[in-house]
């Protein structure tokens, strides 16, 4: 049995969200099958957003780690630490924020997004 890394589908025709659009499409996401125009769920995105901020925090920790450990001194020292986090940050947010939001997220329909939510009476209502 193949296994997907993708978990997205559209709620409206349940339709599998290929990755690959994504990468292509960073801020519209619409179904391939159906058309309807889709967002991720505030708890989708709140989710995604502290796993991938642990993500980085320890892509950003070994990209300090490394070049220090395996690099003569000589050349760490000309190396601009600075420089090196940011080019470790944008691509490592570039390749992995969809990965994340692929594995983890949850697709709701653009018109259901629309419609402010509050957890506090979300969670009140369960009480």
């Amino acid at each position: 049995m193949k296994m997907k890394w993708s978990t997205l589908r559209c709620p409206k025709c349940q339709e599998n969200y290929p990755l690959a659009r994504l990468y292509a499409r960073r801020f519209l996401h619409m179904c391939p099958a159906c058309g309807k125009e889709l967002a991720f769920s505030a708890t989708s995105g709140a989710r995604c957003g502290a796993i991938f901020g642990i993500s980085i925090s320890v892509w950003m920790a070994l990209a300090w780690v490394i070049p220090i450990a395996l690099l003569p001194d000589y050349l760490v020292d000309q190396i601009p630490v600075g420089a090196l986090l940011f080019v470790v940050l944008i691509n490592v947010a570039w390749v992995a924020g969809p990965l994340v939001f692929s594995r983890f997220g949850e697709f709701i329909t653009k018109e259901d997004a629309l419609v402010p939510q509050s957890w506090i009476a979300k969670r009140d209502a369960r009480r």
